[in-house]
Order: C-alpha cells, then structure tokens, then sequence
C-alpha cells in the first residue's frame, strides 16, 4: 500500500512539474500560478511567516527544483528585482506582501500588484533582459491571505524598449 501511495505521489509530482514547464513554454503564467496556490494551501497556517522574504524564498525553491534558471533579488542600477525566470522567455516577478498598512488597515491585493507592476516599470527592471532578444513578461504579485493573491501580467512590447 505505501508503494502504491507513493508511487501514485510521485506521478502526481511528475505531471504538476510537466504541467508548469508546459505552460511556461509557451508563456502560460496563469497554470504555474494556479498551480503554486494549490502548494500554498497545503501548508498550515502556523507555519507561514508573515513576510514577503517567506514567500519569495518558496517560490525560487519550487522553480529552481524543477531545473528552470531562477534568479532572486537581482540588482540593478535602479533597485532590485524580486524573481526573475530565465527560460524560452523571461518572466520577471515583483512581489508585494498584504500586510496591515501603517493605520492597520488591509491594502487591497489588486493595489498590491498594481503597485508591483508599475516598479517594475518605473524602475525598467526589463532593461537588464533585452538584449537576450527573447519575449518577456513582467509579473506583479500580491501575497496575501497565506498564498498568492491577485496577479497581473504584461508582455513588454516594442515602444516600452
């Protein structure tokens, strides 16, 4: 019976990794995303920390144990970027932790990766990537409620070079 369990667990591993490496492929962040707050769920409330460092150190663990080039607080000329994933294309992440704000109230999610994607520009993070010639894509994340929030995703284009 263990054998058969653990088999069974490692077919479940196998295909939740093909499924993401698929998906990043072919420039899919929504399954990946989807996929990870399935992970984030099935870890209990008491051992989350409450901070961004937490969850960004998870999220380099799972892609980097599944052989993607994944790089964290990357510096630039401007600031330092959260995640970057160095594939086909890259995928650049900004990560913004819901916390309560100075006068405890909660900061929406959707604010939250607002405010992660617009760093991401303002600060031209991309401008470190493109001369990779390759398509790329920027990423802003809430966590909040011990998992990934709201996200949003944009693909650079031509005018933002």
């Amino acid at each position: 019976y263990l054998s058969f369990a653990s088999d069974l667990k490692r077919e479940i591993s196998e295909s939740v990794l093909c499924n993401i490496l698929d998906a990043l492929g072919e420039n899919d962040i929504d399954t990946p995303i989807s996929i990870l707050r399935q992970l984030f769920v099935g870890i209990e409330y008491d051992l989350h920390i409450s901070q961004e460092k937490y969850y960004q150190t998870i999220f380099y663990l799972i892609f980097t144990m599944m052989g993607l080039k994944v790089n964290t607080e990357i510096k630039t000329n401007l600031g330092r970027i959260d995640a970057v994933i160095d594939d086909k294309s890259i995928f650049i992440f900004e990560f913004k932790f819901s916390d309560l704000s100075k006068d405890n109230t909660i900061i929406p999610q959707n604010s939250l990766a607002e405010q992660a994607l617009a760093q991401i520009k303002s600060k031209k993070y991309y401008e470190k990537y493109l001369h990779k010639g390759k398509e790329i894509y920027l990423i802003g994340a809430a966590f909040a409620d011990r998992n990934i929030g709201d996200y949003l995703v944009e693909k650079l284009t031509s005018n933002e070079n």
